[in-house]
């Protein structure tokens, strides 16, 4: 069991890896996330509570971790603390109401990287 999550989650991470290579915004076509992640930017932007914030939180967080696993940088985020993580993640989610959090986040972490954040 372990192996496979890891080979599941080392595949997940190799696609967000992939975005920071795009030189324009990243797109996937599917990544699946768990809870929060599958709503709607516009879920989201309407409503911006505790949950939504943590979610992002706990998103990036495991993205970081995934990162250091396979040899990457691990501290997206450290420079720039979880307020304007989340920020970032909202202006995207303004930007495109139809598109899923998980999506966004995604993206605004593959942006604060590029940006050494």
């Amino acid at each position: 069991m372990r192996a496979s999550l890891t080979t599941y989650s080392a595949a997940f991470f190799l696609v967000i890896l992939n975005f920071a290579h795009a030189q324009q915004q990243p797109q996937v076509t599917y990544a699946y996330s768990l809870g929060v992640g599958n709503l709607t930017c516009a879920d989201w932007t309407s409503d911006t509570d505790f949950e939504f914030t943590t979610w992002v939180e706990g998103y990036w967080s495991g993205v970081n971790a995934m990162s250091s696993v396979i040899g990457s940088v691990g501290t997206v985020g450290q420079k720039i603390g979880t307020k304007s993580a989340v920020q970032a993640v909202h202006a995207l989610c303004q930007a495109s109401p139809a598109s899923s959090l998980s999506l966004e986040a995604s993206a605004a972490w593959v942006n604060a990287r590029a940006a050494g954040q």
